[in-house]
């Protein structure tokens, strides 16, 4: 379950970083509290609107050439460990192991406790 919510965030966040506009400037209050060489991007999309993304002390073409590819492939290995997940899930509640159990289980429930497997007390 967190492994599709983290691949959710990292689709977002690509989306979102898709459809900023990158620039050096940045608001007096970013500048006082961040390294200069830090990346504002500001989305223009309709998905988040005058949504800022930062990135301190990354280049914006820095920005541009390695996160989309790091997004991309985070979401990527998520998606393949939730479904991974689920994979292994139906694999252990449908194994044969399992439906035979079930169905000495489902035998066994009409019988009564005296034909248990187990020696009476007063043989030991």
């Amino acid at each position: 379950m967190l492994s599709l919510i983290s691949a959710v965030s990292h689709i977002l966040h690509l989306l979102t970083l898709h459809t900023a506009q990158c620039s050096w400037d940045q608001p007096a209050g970013v500048q006082e509290s961040w390294p200069p060489s830090s990346c504002l991007c500001i989305s223009t999309g309709a998905l988040w609107q005058h949504g800022h993304l930062l990135y301190p002390g990354l280049a914006c073409p820095q920005v541009h050439s390695v996160l989309p590819p790091l997004l991309l492939s985070l979401a990527l290995l998520n998606l393949v460990s939730c479904l991974a997940c689920v994979a292994f899930m139906l694999l252990l509640s449908c194994s044969t192991h399992n439906l035979t159990f079930r169905h000495w289980r489902d035998s066994r429930k009409g019988r009564e406790e005296a034909s248990s497997p187990m020696l009476p007390r007063a043989i030991l």
